[in-house]
C-alpha cells in the first residue's frame, strides 16, 4: 500500500469515526451547541495523542518540534474555546462539563504540569460516577492521580484520600501507591523509610526520590502541628528535629512558610517557632477522636471561664 493510499484510508476512517460519535453525542446532548463544543474536546484531544506520539519521537528527530507544537497550539485553542462557551453560560450538560476537564486534564499531562492535571482530574471525577468510567481508564487516572499528588506541589490530599477511584489499583501491582498517599497524608516517616525500596520500581518515584523525602519532612511538620492544641502552639527545634528528622529546621520552617501552609514567627535566638496558623487537613477517625477531645477540653475551659465570671 503506498503511503498517499494509507493517509487517505486513515482520513476516511478518521471521518467515519467522528460521524459515528457525532450521532452519539447528539443522542446524549440536546443542545446542538454542547454538541459541538463536546465534538470539539473529541478533536482537541487527538491533537494531544498526535503531540504525544510526535514527542516520543523527537528524542531523534528534532525537526518534527514545529509538528508538536502546532498539535499543541491546536488542542489549547478547541480547549479554551469550550472553556468559554461553559463559563458564559448558566448551565451545561454533564457530560459536556465532564468530557472538557477529562481533556484538559490530559493537556496538563503532555505539558507536565502536575498540579494543573490534578485539579482537572478531580474536576473530571466530580462531572462524571467512577461506575461509568472503563476498567482500564479507572486504572490510569488512579495512578496519574496519585503520582501528581506525591511529586506535584500539592500538599492537601484530602480531596483524593477517601476518593472510590483509589480502588481500582486494589489487586494491583500499583495498590502500595494507596499507602504511599496514606503514608505522605500522616506526614510518616517511619512507615515511608519501611516501603522506600519498593518504590525504586516506579521510576518517576525514584528519580522524584529526593524531593519526595523533603515534602514528606513537610508534611511531617504540618502533622505535629496539627496535633497541638492552641496553647501547645509554640514548637522548639529540637522537638521539630526530632519528629521531622530534618538537619537544618529553619531551611524546613522556612519552606513551609513560602509555600504558604503554616504562618508563624521564629525565633532564632529561642530556637523556636509560635505557629498562628496551619493549612486545614481532611481527617481520619483517630484524627477525629483526637479532635474530639480538644474539643471536650474547650468546652470544659469555656464553662470555667462562665462560672469565674
Amino acid at each position: 500500500m503506498s503511503s498517499l493510499t494509507r493517509k487517505n484510508k486513515d482520513k476516511k476512517n478518521c471521518i467515519l469515526k467522528l460521524q459515528e460519535l457525532s450521532k452519539r453525542i447528539e443522542g446524549k446532548l440536546e443542545n446542538r451547541t454542547d454538541a459541538n463544543y463536546f465534538l470539539d474536546c473529541e478533536i482537541a484531544f487527538n491533537h494531544i495523542k498526535l503531540a504525544q506520539n510526535v514527542y516520543n519521537r523527537m528524542r531523534n528527530d528534532r525537526t518534527l518540534a514545529p509538528k508538536f507544537e502546532t498539535y499543541q497550539k491546536n488542542a489549547k485553542t478547541l480547549l479554551n474555546d469550550t472553556g468559554d462557551y461553559i463559563r458564559s453560560k448558566a448551565q451545561v450538560k454533564l457530560e459536556l462539563n465532564a468530557k472538557y476537564h477529562q481533556i484538559r486534564a490530559e493537556f496538563m499531562k503532555l505539558q507536565n504540569k502536575l498540579q494543573e492535571y490534578y485539579s482537572e482530574a478531580l474536576l473530571y471525577l466530580a462531572y462524571r460516577k467512577v461506575e461509568n468510567i472503563e476498567s482500564g481508564e479507572q486504572k490510569m487516572v488512579a495512578y496519574d492521580l496519585i503520582i501528581a499528588a506525591l511529586i506535584g506541589d500539592v500538599y492537601q490530599f484530602g480531596e483524593i484520600i477517601h476518593h472510590p477511584i483509589l480502588q481500582a489499583l486494589s489487586g494491583t501491582k500499583f495498590e502500595f501507591l494507596i499507602q504511599l498517599l496514606h503514608i505522605f497524608h500522616a506526614g510518616d516517616i517511619e512507615k515511608f523509610t519501611m516501603m522506600e525500596s519498593t518504590l525504586e520500581n516506579v521510576p518517576i518515584l525514584k528519580s522524584n526520590m529526593n524531593f519526595l523525602h523533603k515534602k514528606l519532612q513537610i508534611m511531617s511538620l504540618l502533622n505535629l502541628v496539627f496535633s497541638k492544641v492552641p496553647e501547645q502552639r509554640v514548637l522548639t527545634f529540637a522537638e521539630i528535629k526530632s519528629y521531622t528528622r530534618v538537619l537544618d529546621v529553619e531551611l524546613l520552617l522556612l519552606k513551609a512558610l513560602s509555600l504558604k501552609l503554616i504562618k508563624g514567627m521564629i525565633d532564632e535566638v529561642q530556637q523556636t517557632v509560635y505557629i498562628s496558623w496551619c493549612q486545614p487537613k481532611v481527617l481520619n477517625r483517630n484524627e477525629l477522636s483526637g479532635l474530639r477531645k480538644k474539643v471536650s477540653i474547650w468546652r470544659q475551659r469555656v464553662a470555667d471561664a462562665g462560672a469565674f465570671v
